[in-house]
């Protein structure tokens, strides 16, 4: 039989060579792909292109971007085409190492792969869990009786009810008013927040001795400083004042000097910190003269050259903007 067909098919593929060339589509796939654009055509396509008997044909391998000249589509649309037609069982796919893969068009799905279950979806009952349900809920079966009745006559047995462990749902369906399953009590968690960490608090006890003389000045300091007020700020702080009181041309003045001049400051730029090296660098011969405030007078003095400096850097920056301006238009 199968000979028959493959020379039926044979004749009727060389018949088809004496008329004009067509493309076959299977009305399954017809309707399938009737709201999805482009596909019928991707499919039409690759069987122009292939060869073989009129239920297969195969050796089809087309570029995508051959396919999607000739179908008047967008690449994208072509080969989202055939991933559908693969998955669907409408086209084999064949890979080629170097070359563009071989396609094998069919006029009937062939074993189109099962799809993969949804993540969180509900697997279907089994059916042996159900036969046990059903099996739990059957009566239990009479006790055999003791043989006192005579022979042909009956014997009456009295049977008490046994508690027969039912699922929830048979339980509810046999007696809903007696048979009501509790509802759980909500379960809470208790949800506690780490406890913080206290913040660090400076005293009069974590001053060394060298340095009680000047312990105001190093809390008030410490009140208006900019940057982290910390454990290891503290301890860096100590330490720089200790470098500044031992070293030759320090001492204790020294660090109050500085300690007051940071105070002094706060209020236009705080410091983040005295350090030995900015004092070895700047404080050095400034002595007691940087204890004194700038009068009013200096302020505004100050502060009236800064704006002229601003606007005066403002009017060079608008006269070369407008030179530049001036040149690209000349030109």
């Amino acid at each position: 039989m199968n000979k028959a067909s493959s020379a039926a098919d044979q004749a009727a593929y060389s018949a088809t060579l004496t008329c004009p060339l067509f493309a076959m589509a299977p009305e399954l796939l017809v309707d399938a792909t009737a709201d999805r654009k482009g596909t019928l055509f991707v499919y039409l396509n690759l069987w122009k292109h292939g060869s073989g008997s009129l239920g297969v044909r195969s050796n089809s391998y087309p570029s995508v971007e051959t396919q999607a000249s000739q179908c008047r589509m967008d690449p994208k649309d072509v080969r989202e085409a055939r991933n559908w037609l693969i998955e669907n069982g409408w086209l084999l796919r064949e890979e080629r190492p170097g070359s563009t893969p071989n396609f094998t068009v069919l006029l009937e799905p062939r074993n189109p792969p099962r799809k993969r279950p949804t993540p969180g979806a509900k697997a279907p009952p089994n059916k042996n869990h159900l036969t046990r349900i059903n099996e739990q809920d059957l009566e239990p079966p009479l006790p055999p009786s003791g043989g006192n009745a005579g022979e042909g006559q009956g014997e009456l047995i009295t049977v008490e009810a046994l508690p027969v462990a039912l699922p929830v749902d048979a339980a509810l369906s046999k007696s809903p008013e007696s048979a009501k399953v509790p509802e759980p009590p909500p379960q809470t968690m208790a949800l506690t927040k780490p406890a913080r960490k206290p913040r660090f608090q400076p005293s009069h006890d974590l001053i060394p001795t060298e340095l009680l003389p000047v312990h105001p000045e190093i809390l008030g300091f410490w009140a208006v400083k900019a940057g982290a007020r910390t454990q290891q700020a503290w301890d860096g702080l100590i330490k720089q004042l200790g470098l500044i009181q031992q070293d030759p041309q320090g001492g204790t003045d020294m660090v109050r000097t500085q300690l007051q001049t940071g105070i002094e400051r706060a209020p236009i730029k705080p410091w983040l910190s005295v350090s030995y090296g900015n004092w070895r660098k700047f404080g050095m011969q400034q002595g007691t003269t940087c204890n004194r405030r700038p009068t009013p007078e200096e302020n505004a003095a100050a502060a009236v050259a800064f704006i002229q400096a601003r606007d005066a850097r403002k009017a060079a920056a608008a006269a070369a903007s407008q030179q530049t301006l001036l040149a690209e238009v000349v030109a």
